[in-house]
């Protein structure tokens, strides 16, 4: 079953995260913590994006040889965890954590100050100059076509 609205080409991810990076950028310039929120969703759908056109996806062996639990359809992977790199199938998070282990950090960091402003009391101990630097380091990332498997032939 493929959840309503979820977006599945690279176009559309692009246009939603400027979107959202705009919006996070005024945020961001306010002071105001959905900021955090707002830049979480603009590097999600960059990553998605970058999953999306990613060339390791299209050999399967090669995937398999990265990582036996990546699998060539989680190219199209929405939800964001699936509670680890130990379960049997990877959320979005999983799958960055594994083939683009330059940008994790960043993205974790949003996604954990996001979730502290959705369901917390507001973010913690995460500066907000800091996110704001973690979307601008993974929207250049993208942009320079860096957020690709390197991980080699292997």
């Amino acid at each position: 079953m493929t959840p309503q609205g979820v977006i599945y080409d690279v176009d559309t991810c692009v246009a939603r995260a400027r979107e959202h990076a705009k919006l996070a950028a005024v945020m961001f310039d306010t002071q105001q913590e959905w900021a955090a929120v707002c830049a979480f969703y603009s590097a999600y759908h960059l990553l998605r994006a970058s999953l999306i056109n990613d060339p390791v996806f299209d050999d399967a062996h090669r995937l398999s040889r990265i990582n036996s639990r990546i699998l060539p359809e989680d190219r199209q992977v929405h939800k964001h965890s699936t509670g680890g790199l130990s379960k049997p199938a990877y959320g979005l998070n999983e799958i960055i954590s594994v083939l683009y282990p330059a940008i994790r950090a960043r993205y974790i960091r949003l996604h954990i100050a996001s979730i502290d402003v959705r369901y917390g009391t507001g973010i913690r101990a995460i500066s907000t100059d800091s996110l704001r630097q973690d979307l601008a380091e993974i929207t250049r990332a993208f942009d320079d076509g860096e957020i690709i498997c390197s991980l080699g032939a292997i």
